[in-house]
């Protein structure tokens, strides 16, 4: 089947599509001093921002389930 045949079935070409994306983004406003101190934690523990944010979500969710049990 050549490209034209793929495109005009609705085949696409690229990565495929994730079974769960990441579609969704969210922002904070911090001081320069919450933002260094923030920085300097991801640097520390070798990891993103992105990294950092989402365990401190997970850490926060888990003691809430513990605290309800």
């Amino acid at each position: 089947m050549d490209i034209d045949s793929e495109r005009s079935l609705g085949m696409r070409t690229g990565r495929p599509v994730a079974e769960d994306p990441r579609a969704y983004k969210i922002s904070a406003r911090l001081t320069a001093k919450e933002l260094e101190e923030f920085e300097a934690y991801a640097k520390r523990h070798d990891l993103t921002n992105a990294e950092v944010i989402k365990r401190g979500i997970k850490m926060q969710l888990d003691q809430e389930k513990q605290e309800s049990q």
